[in-house]
């Protein structure tokens, strides 16, 4: 039986077909956990105060609606918001316009079809006090292989491989274009790549305030992923002011309570107990569409591994079955 080709979430559809990257768990993670800090005393004055998100490599537009949906439910604040996302492959951007067309933040989500490292963000709305080119929050799962062999299909290669965006080149755009803290960059990597992510961060100005690292297999001793929130150093002291938007936000500083300190999380996938022996990688790009038919969907259930209670309340608001 042929599988479909979208991904049925609780308030919007990803169609995929056309995309090189489909629908998988390090893109649900992202938009799930990122988050920016709490917001600003002083902006409780200004309460019609826009938010400006940016997705980079939004391929579906999965992230940016996401984060759309955060930002209605009033995760951040009952304020105006504003969703660019950035897709260099015509196709994928094409296929994200529907997705975003189709949903319920059309008129806050803009797809751009342009190259992130030659693309520049427009001014904010008049009468806003923010400088041109500045974000609230910036979120990106950035292509990782490096100096990898490639395949035949050039789209999925520009996807995966990090020669279309170079680390030194996403921060250093990051860099430009946050807005002091709380504003923040949030990614998704491999977990190998955390120290050079927070090296090459510092490098342009940028520290890391929060930290997940995620367990992607029942029993695994080492994260296979990791979740990282950057913001600038030029910022605000965030202590006494906390990262808002996931339900894993609550765990204790590492160290002292310093400026500084970063918010370290662990997050486990699976509960733990489970083998790993008939349980596929959620990691994987090949993530199953969720389909909409009471059958389908109890085929579904039935063959889903028993998630971890963190992840669940983590997804819940976008999966269905959850």
């Amino acid at each position: 039986m042929k599988s479909n080709t979208y991904f049925q979430f609780k308030q919007f559809r990803i169609e995929q077909e056309r995309c090189a990257m489909k629908v998988g768990t390090d893109g649900v993670l992202l938009g799930a956990w990122a988050s920016v800090a709490d917001v600003p005393a002083e902006d409780a004055a200004r309460p019609l105060s826009p938010l400006y998100l940016l997705d980079i490599g939004t391929g579906t537009g999965l992230v940016a609606l996401m984060l759309a949906q955060r930002a209605a439910s009033g995760v951040w604040g009952r304020r105006p918001f504003a969703v660019t996302a950035v897709e260099r492959d015509a196709a994928a951007a094409a296929q994200a316009q529907e997705n975003v067309s189709a949903s319920p933040w059309a008129s806050m989500v803009t797809v751009v079809t342009a190259d992130i490292r030659t693309w520049r963000p427009p001014a904010p709305e008049a009468g806003d006090s923010a400088p041109p080119f500045a974000f609230d929050l910036i979120a990106c799962n950035p292509p990782f292989f490096s100096d990898s062999l490639k395949g035949p299909d050039a789209a999925r290669n520009a996807a995966r491989h990090d020669d279309t965006l170079p680390q030194d080149s996403l921060f250093r755009l990051a860099a430009a274009w946050l807005k002091p803290a709380p504003a923040a960059l949030n990614l998704i990597l491999p977990a190998d790549r955390e120290r050079s992510a927070v090296e090459t961060a510092a490098r342009h100005g940028l520290r890391l305030a929060r930290l997940c690292h995620v367990f992607t297999a029942p029993r695994a001793t080492s994260p296979s992923r990791v979740l990282l929130t950057f913001v600038r150093t030029d910022g605000r002291p965030l202590v006494g002011s906390p990262l808002v938007g996931s339900p894993l936000v609550g765990s204790p500083l590492v160290g002292s309570p310093l400026v500084g300190s970063p918010l370290v999380e662990q997050l486990r996938i699976y509960r733990p107990a489970l083998s790993t022996a008939t349980i596929p990688s959620p990691v994987s790009s090949k993530a199953q569409p969720v389909a909409e038919t009471p059958d389908a969907m109890a085929r579904h259930t039935a063959v889903t591994p028993p998630y971890s209670e963190a992840f669940r309340a983590l997804v819940r608001p976008f999966y269905l079955n959850m």
